[in-house]
């Protein structure tokens, strides 16, 4: 992996969320252009989408793609395998935050939360390894890759 692509990735990837949001609205929706001051909300709202995005990916990110690369066991699909637990921690987090003292959110609120958040950690983690340039899969002489002892 080059240091430029891993810089870039890590730069780029945490927009995934915001960046998919944003997209969803125009087009799935007439909000932003259905009054004025609409467009105005809505790049707002992303904003604020961003500058939560940015340190809970890079927090999260950094403690995943480390702890997989000093285990030698760096490879996309063990990030995208990570960060859909993550995402959904974050979601349960960020759920527990937000919510009002005295006020519990109902179950299926708390799955869907769950549900959005982890779709949206795999989403950056995937976005992450492309442009990262990680291979998929681990490759099998990769040092610490643990074989099967019974095979001939």
């Amino acid at each position: 992996m080059k240091l430029w692509r891993f810089l870039l990735a890590a730069a780029l990837a945490p927009a995934t969320g915001p960046i998919i949001y944003c997209v969803g609205m125009l087009v799935g929706s007439g909000y932003p252009y259905s009054g004025p001051g609409h467009m105005e909300k809505l790049l707002d709202i992303v904003l604020v989408f961003m500058a939560i995005s940015y340190p809970v990916s890079i927090g999260l990110g950094a403690l995943i793609v480390g702890a997989l690369y000093f285990r030698h066991g760096l490879a996309g699909l063990n990030c995208i395998g990570w960060a859909l637990p993550a995402g959904a921690a974050a979601g349960v987090i960020f759920l527990w935050s937000v919510e009002s003292p005295g006020y519990e959110s109902s179950t299926s609120i708390k799955l869907i939360v769950c549900a959005v958040s982890a779709v949206i950690g795999g989403l950056t983690a995937l976005t992450f390894c492309l442009i990262a340039g990680l291979k998929m899969k681990q490759p099998a002489d990769m040092p610490g890759r643990v074989e099967d002892s019974t095979a001939v």
